[in-house]
């Protein structure tokens, strides 16, 4: 869905398509969408949470196992998992897509990096329309 209703574009096209004025929360859904695309189940997902001494950080969402700096969960229900990629996005959390051998996979997925892609994206598409071409002269050396 796009942010007023049904899109036809693909969820990467939606991803690359985020503005300033998309709320967290649809930034988050988008995030989940983008991520359950990557995979069937069982569904795999980890986030950057390190549990571990000194920090003891006690993680705000539910784990199903801890390696180093990561927790992460394996789901079989789509929806359950669709909702913890959504408050892992809006808590902050990088979301990464990892194998059964809790290998990361992919690439990591949060807010920040969607908005940043999203914008350097569309400045390029504004940028080629305009019909500026980069030739390299500014090359500063």
């Amino acid at each position: 869905m796009g942010e007023h209703g049904p899109s036809k574009l693909s969820i990467n096209q939606q991803v690359l398509a985020i503005t300033p004025a998309y709320s967290d929360r649809r930034v988050a859904e988008l995030l989940a969408a983008k991520c359950l695309e990557l995979t069937e189940r069982p569904f795999r997902f980890a986030i950057n949470h390190d549990i571990r001494p000194p920090k003891n950080l006690a993680c705000p969402l539910h784990f199903d196992w801890a390696k180093k700096d990561r927790v992460g969960v394996e789901m079989l229900d789509k929806e359950r998992m669709r909702k913890w990629l959504v408050s892992a996005a809006l808590k902050g959390y990088t979301i990464q897509y990892v194998g059964a051998d809790k290998e990361m996979l992919g690439f990591p997925h949060s807010m920040a990096i969607a908005r940043r892609r999203a914008e350097n994206h569309q400045a390029a598409e504004a940028r080629k329309a305009s019909g500026y071409v980069d030739n390299g002269d500014d090359i500063p050396f």
